[in-house]
């Protein structure tokens, strides 16, 4: 039987995390980029009426928004 202990031989390099927040538009613009600063980078709708998904970032911090929700309502349309 093989020994499934794993030795760890050096620590994770981690250069990047990127949060993915679900929240309305309004309230992340009001919040990220009306308060805090932040510059949208993108916006995204998957269809007219679909809820916007974007990127805002400051400096070397990035966020994600996004809306399964959506999705999932209206997966059979």
């Amino acid at each position: 039987m093989a020994d499934a202990t794993v030795e760890a031989t050096s620590s994770p390099n981690m250069t990047r995390v990127q949060p993915v927040f679900r929240i309305e538009y309004e309230e992340a613009v009001a919040h990220y980029v009306d308060w805090l600063g932040f510059a949208i980078d993108w916006e995204w709708r998957r269809e007219p009426g679909a809820p916007v998904e974007f990127a805002a970032t400051i400096q070397a911090v990035s966020v994600l928004t996004e809306f399964p929700e959506y999705e999932e309502a209206n997966r059979d349309r």
